[in-house]
């Protein structure tokens, strides 16, 4: 992808998307394929006068933590994730992956007890998603304006001209 077309991207996530403001606690969560975007977002939530915080990670410590981790430590909900999560007014997560089949061959069963893990993180993440909210739970009003034109008239049986 082009530096044109990432800062596009960026400046949709956050002037469109997430709407940053001054003030607002912004988390960045990516992989290394997506370091342009992210690095370019982070600039971006900067100049709107946010305070950014990127997080990025390898996606080969998945399949690592998968086959190594204990049932402890997959039972585990790390505390400082679990802080940088609750404690930001805006999340954006740039889902990246070199090798889409990382982890096969791993039992699905510990992903699975992983998942649970993760939930009280993921439910606080989808319920601010679906009241249209920013995180923590702040209401923003909901746009107007459809981003189509059919989709304000269009019903399930009907499809786009």
């Amino acid at each position: 992808m082009d530096s044109a077309a990432i800062r596009r991207l960026a400046e949709t996530l956050v002037d469109y998307s997430t709407e940053v403001k001054k003030g607002q606690r912004v988390l960045i969560q990516g992989t290394d394929l997506a370091r342009p975007l992210v690095e370019e977002i982070y600039r971006l939530a900067l100049r709107r006068g946010a305070y950014p915080t990127a997080n990025l990670q390898f996606g080969s410590l998945n399949r690592i933590f998968f086959t190594e981790a204990s049932d402890e430590q997959l039972d585990y909900l790390n505390p400082i994730q679990d802080f940088t999560t609750r404690n930001s007014d805006v999340l954006i997560n740039i889902l990246s992956s070199e090798n889409t089949r990382a982890l096969t061959g791993v039992d699905p069963s510990r992903q699975q007890r992983f998942q649970r893990t993760m939930y009280p993180l993921r439910s606080t993440s989808w319920k601010a998603m679906s009241a249209g909210a920013s995180l923590p739970f702040r209401p923003r009003p909901r746009r107007r304006t459809p981003a189509c034109p059919w989709m304000s008239t269009r019903t399930s049986s009907s499809a786009p001209p």
